[in-house]
């Protein structure tokens, strides 16, 4: 599995900044992860949630900004990074818990 990077607008209520999240493809779709834990296979980790905006679509920039792979054209509020979206929130994104996903921890050199 592939793992991208995407540029992306986060915000709080009150305002944003922008930052890069890692990006999967699972099935045939692109998704947001905002957090990864531990695999139970060694040496691998696994996405603690996973995270797809409904309305807007992943594009790829003519230009990096930031070494990105992709970029969005929305906000992306914390809570639904931390997967507490509120009631308007959960029906612009969709939202998968603890998907049965697991890719090899990169070894960093």
């Amino acid at each position: 599995m592939t793992l991208f990077r995407t540029l992306v607008d986060l915000g709080d209520g009150l305002s944003s900044q922008t930052g890069l999240l890692d990006t999967i493809s699972w099935k045939e779709t692109l998704w947001l992860v905002p957090k990864w834990q531990r695999a139970k296979t060694e040496g691998h980790r696994q996405p603690v949630r996973i995270i797809r905006p409904i309305l807007f679509q992943f594009v790829r920039p003519v230009l990096s900004q930031q070494g990105e792979d992709y970029s969005l054209a929305c906000i992306i509020p914390k809570t639904v990074l931390d997967g507490l979206p509120s009631s308007e929130d959960a029906k612009m994104f969709d939202i998968v818990e603890a998907p049965a996903i697991e890719i090899p921890i990169p070894i960093r050199q």
